[in-house]
Order: structure tokens, then sequence, then C-alpha cells
């Protein structure tokens, strides 16, 4: 409800609109308006690339608003150009790990998921990714998050 409201609010705000989607695809029976609201938040992500063609972020949740679509073409268009821009960005990073996975393909997802939280991504929220559902059990995502704890709480007692 809180993201309907946001996009009542400034119903121009693309982030809103994929925040709204991604909140509708985890609901039962709401894949329908999820995809709608995926479909919204493209149209105004290109709006947005217009002004600014060079924002890797931007570029990644194109990516992933197109993998919730099952548009394989455009997402890894996007997540390429977004990963040319900012290899290193860990947000970037997450989002190429999270556009890997919806396709299903675990390895390149858990190598992208290495990458952000070797650039110092929150394990904390890689862990509350429903996204990564999947991966849970997976012994490489389970040790990249025990790795990532452990790097934090040694940065922590510095």
């Amino acid at each position: 409800r809180a993201y309907e409201q946001a996009v009542k609010i400034n119903e121009r705000d693309y982030v809103g609109w994929g925040n709204l989607g991604h909140a509708h695809y985890w609901s039962p029976g709401r894949r329908a308006q999820a995809l709608n609201s995926y479909r919204k938040a493209i149209s105004l992500a290109k709006e947005e690339l217009k002004v600014n063609p060079r924002n890797a972020g931007l570029l990644a949740q194109l990516a992933r608003y197109h993998a919730r679509l099952e548009q394989r073409g455009p997402a890894f268009g996007y997540l390429k150009q977004a990963l040319s821009l900012a290899p290193a960005d860990p947000e970037v990073c997450f989002r190429a790990a999270l556009v890997h996975n919806q396709f299903g393909e675990v390895n390149p997802a858990l190598n992208w998921l290495e990458k952000a939280v070797a650039a110092r991504f929150s394990p904390a929220r890689i862990q509350s990714a429903s996204a990564f559902d999947n991966l849970r059990d997976h012994p490489r995502f389970q040790k990249l998050l025990r790795e990532a704890e452990a790097r934090k709480e040694s940065e922590g007692r510095k």
C-alpha cells in the first residue's frame, strides 16, 4: 500500500513504480500487476535515461525490470551498458546478480554477488533479498555471506 501511495504522489518516479512492481511480484496473485508496474517503470526510466544516458545505476535498474518481464535481450543489453560504465560499482554488481539469477544463471549470479561483496555491498541486503531464495542452500552463497560478515566484524573492531 505504501508503494501504491508513493506512485500516486509522484506518478513520474520510475523507482517508485519499480518498487511497486517488486512488491506485487512477491505478493500472491499479483504478478499481472507487477508486470504492469515494471512496464511503467521502464517507460519512465527510459525518459530519464535521455537526460543522462551514462547513468549506470539507472541502466542496471532497467536491466532488472526487463529481466522481471523475462525480456532477456533488453535485460542483458542494459546490463552490459551499466557494467561497461561502472564495473566495480557495488549496486551495479548486485543488480547484475539479480538479472542473472532471474534467468536461472546461478554461477554468474554468484560471481556478481561475490564482486558486490568485495566492493563492500551490504551482506544484510543480499541476505534479505527474496530474489535469492533459490540460492540460500548453495555453499558459495553461504560462504560469501559468512566471509562478508566476518570482514564487517573485523573492520568494526578497528
